[in-house]
């Protein structure tokens, strides 16, 4: 889960909302630099009614290691976009080139008249691109955007490692005793099918009841791209083995990829008071 080593901004992409090909900002070489439009809403279009290009090049892009700042420039000249024939980019990085942390766009008309621009991160935020998952191994899943709220964590080592993370739970979560959940609670007998893609396991509340639950067992189907937990349940059962209900993964409970990058750039809007997404 940790960050990657990265010293520089070249061979990174830039993630709108994490989203590749909406206005993704790639940085192939330090004189190949270019806005994505592989994946932008039919929606965007030009003043001529035209989609953006698929690449838009930065001119005179320049960057400054010492400070971590990208600059460079973006002409809609043959038609506006919005009305702008000019975009100036300022872009400042993290010091782990996490994230864009500060900067701004200032565009402008065809007149040379300034128009509303933008800035990072309070407007466009944006985070570097980690290659995606092929398995759960060495991945956690979260719900509200949060590690350690009942998030599952699976370690790369081995399945049989697997837990939920009350690391950030509410104080209102307690168990009948009137003691927090532990901070990490195992699965017990964890499993892990390939194909399906689907993981198997039961938490044991039989010590001490949680919201009346001796028993929760498992089914989490992953998404083809290992970015949510697209299906299954959790059967609650009580002390006496009975049911006492059951919530469905996309329907009750909406589980989310971890990303250190995104989980950064929450950090950081919440350090500027800023409603992170």
């Amino acid at each position: 889960l940790g960050i990657l080593d990265v010293d520089t901004i070249f061979g990174c992409v830039y993630l709108q909302g994490g989203s590749i090909g909406q206005a993704s900002y790639h940085f192939d070489a330090p004189d190949n630099v270019y806005i994505s439009y592989e994946n932008a809403p039919e929606f965007w279009k030009l003043d001529d009614g035209s989609p953006p290009p698929k690449q838009k090049p930065f001119e005179d892009p320049k960057y400054d290691a010492a400070t971590r700042t990208f600059t460079g420039t973006i002409t809609w000249s043959d038609s506006p976009f919005n009305g702008d024939t000019r975009w100036d980019y300022t872009m400042v990085f993290s010091d782990d080139f996490s994230v864009i942390c500060s900067g701004a766009l200032r565009a402008f008309s065809a007149s040379g008249e300034e128009s509303k621009g933008e800035s990072f991160p309070l407007t466009l935020r944006y985070w570097r691109q980690r290659a995606p998952p092929t398995c759960i191994r060495g991945c956690a899943f979260m719900q509200a955007g949060m590690l350690g709220l009942a998030s599952y964590h699976f370690p790369a080592s081995e399945i049989a490692g697997s837990y939920i993370s009350y690391e950030a739970a509410p104080p209102s979560w307690t168990l009948e005793n009137g003691s927090p959940p532990p901070k990490q609670k195992p699965f017990l007998d964890p499993r892990y099918d390939e194909e399906t893609r689907t993981f198997t396991g039961w938490i044991d509340w039989s010590d001490s009841p949680f919201g009346g639950d001796a028993r929760w067992e498992y089914t989490m189907t992953f998404s083809d791209d290992f970015q949510s937990i697209a299906g299954g349940t959790v059967k609650a059962l009580g002390a006496d083995g009975v049911p006492r209900n059951e919530h469905a993964f996309g329907q009750d409970l909406f589980y989310t990829l971890y990303v250190e990058e995104a989980a950064q750039m929450r950090h950081l809007l919440r350090d500027l008071n800023i409603e992170p997404f």
